[in-house]
């Protein structure tokens, strides 16, 4: 919603900025230095892939999906979500993994706190790591 509401912002300063260019007093700034002084967004996505080892049963999967959607009371994230591959014949598309899990921050160092919060680490140490064969991780800051 605030992104949303900086962008609409933004595009009306610079449609004042435009409306005024030749006719502007020297000291206004330039469109392009206002958007050079636009603070990136510093929210983050971290987005987790995860394969289960190779004989795991529907409970492993359950409890990975339960233990992913319990990450939510650690302080500092901001949505949560959880879900397995989707399934496609498209060659691009790697459904390969079991879960995925896309959470977001509003800030960098959200997303820090967050990795070394004891609740998050004793997750990946009792339950993720015993049952998976691999996890892949991106983390995203978003524009």
């Amino acid at each position: 919603m605030i992104q949303s509401l900086n962008k609409v912002l933004l595009a009306l300063s610079l449609l004042s900025l435009q409306a005024c260019v030749g006719n502007c007093p020297p000291h206004k700034v330039s469109q392009l230095e206002v958007i050079s002084q636009k603070k990136p967004s510093q929210q983050v996505e971290h987005i987790v892939f995860l394969w289960l080892k190779e004989g795991s049963s529907a409970a492993d999967l359950q409890t990975i999906l339960n233990e992913s959607k319990a990450l939510n009371s650690i302080p500092g994230i901001t949505s949560l979500r959880v879900g397995t591959a989707l399934k496609s014949e498209r060659p691009i598309v790697d459904d390969s993994f079991h879960v995925g899990i896309v959470m977001t921050f509003q800030s960098p160092t959200d997303m820090k706190n967050y990795l070394i919060h004891p609740e998050h680490q004793r997750r990946v140490k009792e339950t993720f790591k015993p049952l998976a064969a691999k996890i892949l991780v991106y983390d995203i800051v978003l524009d």
